[in-house]
């Protein structure tokens, strides 16, 4: 068979195609032989050298010691290149107590399903043999480990009933213009008789030889949805990603990344795509959040202040403009009667308030607006003061509004000079 699976940078095409190989029973017991997946913790060969042991093993678990993960990022980001000895030269004891089967065996357990994992537990439980003390030749005939290979166009040789992932697959066989299928190509439409399994793997197969796309059985592409989750597109066929239609008629889920496998091989995705916000993407969301709450109270607050003032009836008479610039200083001597004139009889309503009922004549009243958030709920004025109010009546007007009987409406006013006489006087 051969498998296809797509998607840009930070989508996780790698890292699922790695799923997808360690969890599917098809893929069970068979030699797998890969290629450009740098520093596989799954190759032995990897977990033996200091690179393999700095990434796999030590800088993954000192990952919260910020002196090492600074001076890590620093080369990655100053010399763009892996960890060398000569970075740490004192880690050399280190890494040469070290126990690479051990460093395999935590990954393998780390990497594979349970299901699996089976027929390990089942071999340490048969010949009664201590885990720690396995070695790799036990283990190699498992076939739990990786084996890398070089030459991605010498596919052909490798062994029968063998699993070969091959990424970035568009620099060997890009697209032809013309000429003869490659060897190596044409040799597609027959390795079903050998029993391998191709798993190609590439940004967009639009960049490879079209004899890849024609010779796909299966194709998968990813594309990141946010967080740790990303968009899956399967079908039993090329897709062609940049149709719309094709896209549309591809089986269509959304899958969380396969978090367990972080760290089981070098990702620059990993270490330039931090789902994590940045400071200023944090920023920008509290910008927003505080715009759109001043924004509310525009709409809910300012809006009916601003309607009352120009588009009211009732217009001040010269006298009260007059008396309205005048400053009238008096003595700041509040007594009993005064404060309990401002107290409403029910606190949701302002205006139940003895001032507002013709003991003294006020230009306005508290319009209250009140807004919830998942822990608590406030309420302002119209002048954007904060009003106290009990948290269930908070809820309620947050949630249902508060009818004000002060205010009418064009075709419903209420002459509070005359007394209605009846339906038809």
């Amino acid at each position: 068979m051969e498998y296809g699976v797509s998607g840009l940078p930070g989508a996780g095409k790698t890292l699922n195609t790695i799923d997808m190989v360690t969890s599917e029973s098809n893929f069970s017991g068979r030699e797998i032989y890969y290629h450009r997946i740098p520093l596989l913790m799954l190759d032995f060969e990897v977990c033996k050298s200091f690179q393999g042991w700095f990434y796999g093993w030590y800088l993954h678990n000192n990952n919260s010691n910020t002196a090492l993960v600074r001076k890590v990022q620093a080369i990655h980001k100053k010399e763009d290149r892996f960890i060398e000895l000569e970075d740490f030269p004192y880690l050399k004891q280190d890494h040469n107590e070290s126990n690479p089967v051990e460093i395999l065996l935590y990954w393998v357990r780390r990497v594979y399903s349970k299901k699996r994992l089976a027929e390990l537990d089942e071999y340490i439980a048969i010949k009664q043999i201590d885990e720690t003390a396995l070695t790799f030749d036990q283990l190699k005939p498992l076939n739990y480990h990786w084996t890398h290979f070089d030459n991605p166009k010498a596919w052909v040789a490798l062994p029968n009933q063998s699993v070969i992932v091959m990424d970035e697959i568009h620099h060997y066989w890009p697209p032809r213009t013309r000429g003869d299928v490659p060897k190596e190509l044409e040799a597609i439409s027959t390795h079903r008789h050998t029993g391998k399994d191709l798993v190609f793997i590439t940004q967009d197969f639009a960049n490879v030889d079209i004899f890849v796309r024609r010779m796909m059985n299966y194709h998968t592409h990813y594309e990141f949805a946010g967080a740790d989750r990303v968009a899956c597109y399967k079908k039993k066929k090329y897709i062609d990603i940049s149709n719309p239609f094709e896209k549309k008629a591809a089986d269509k889920s959304l899958v969380k990344r396969p978090t367990h496998l972080y760290g089981s091989y070098y990702s620059t995705e990993l270490d330039t795509n931090n789902n994590k916000l940045s400071k200023g993407a944090k920023r920008g969301l509290i910008l927003g959040g505080i715009s759109i709450v001043v924004f509310l109270l525009m709409l809910f607050v300012g809006f009916p202040y601003v309607s009352t003032l120009f588009f009211s009836d009732d217009h001040p008479t010269e006298t009260e403009v007059a008396t309205s610039n005048e400053v009238i200083i008096q003595p700041n001597h509040a007594n009993n009667s005064e404060i309990l004139a401002y107290q409403p009889k029910v606190n949701a309503m302002p205006w139940s308030a003895p001032i507002y009922n013709g003991g003294l004549d006020p230009a306005s009243y508290p319009d209250l607006m009140c807004y919830q958030t998942a822990t608590d709920c406030r309420c302002v004025t119209q002048q954007a003061t904060v009003y106290t109010l009990e948290m269930s009546s908070c809820q309620s007007i947050a949630n249902n509004g508060l009818f004000d009987p002060h205010i009418a409406t064009a075709n419903q006013r209420i002459n509070k000079k005359s007394e209605s006489k009846g339906l038809f006087k």
